[in-house]
């Protein structure tokens, strides 16, 4: 008997197959049987008057999907996913540093001057207005000069966060190449895996992903 003959869904109505299987039911028969409508069922599910045995059927069908929930739960998911087609990069990198206890910084500077500054002062008179030197201060520096200095840091449960975010296209593939890998993508059909499965196991002469 072929598909198009068929007077029952193939794919049961059942609270153990994937919920988005379930949810999309008529949907998942009807493209089977629109897609195998001329395929010939197998003759192991007939009975002696050459009917199909729905039963059988819907049994085996049942047990493939169920055996098979993680694999079709994670292509399904696969789907649902976004992201940016032509960005080869997407990712987020964390250090964390973390210290307890003392951090001492000491040392000392010494300063040797060793130099003669001079300090001119210059001003006029009332009734002059040439500018004339009225003082003039000589410092003399020298000897040494001696700073020393400590300093004590202490962390309590310090923790610092450096978040470096990546995301793009990082030139090792083109957006040439990213929008035809995207393209490729989109071919991909869960329905299709799905009934392909169920079409290799109750047909004849169905292969694999056919």
């Amino acid at each position: 008997m072929k598909v198009k003959d068929l007077t029952f869904d193939i794919i049961p109505s059942t609270g153990n197959i994937p919920t988005f299987i379930l949810d999309n039911l008529s949907y998942y028969n009807n493209y089977f049987v629109t897609k195998y409508r001329g395929w010939e069922v197998s003759s192991i599910y007939e009975n002696a008057q050459g009917n199909i045995i729905q039963g059988l059927v819907n049994l085996d069908v049942t047990n493939l999907i169920i055996s098979n929930t993680y694999k079709y739960n994670t292509l399904y998911n696969t789907t649902r996913l976004t992201y940016d087609p032509i960005a080869n990069v997407d990712g987020t990198e964390t250090i964390t540093t973390t210290k307890e206890g003392s951090e001492i910084n000491s040392g000392s500077n010494t300063f040797s001057p060793g130099a003669t500054s001079t300090t001119t002062s210059k001003s006029n008179a009332y009734d002059d207005t040439e500018l004339r030197e009225n003082a003039e201060d000589i410092t003399t520096a020298s000897g040494e000069d001696n700073t020393e200095y400590s300093n004590t840091k202490t962390f309590d449960n310090y923790k610092e966060v450096v978040q470096n975010v990546r995301k793009g296209n990082i030139g090792v593939t083109s957006t040439q190449n990213l929008i035809e890998q995207e393209r490729n993508i989109s071919l991909f059909s869960i329905i299709d895996i799905v009934c392909s499965d169920i079409a290799h196991l109750i047909l004849l002469g169905v292969y694999p992903n056919e």
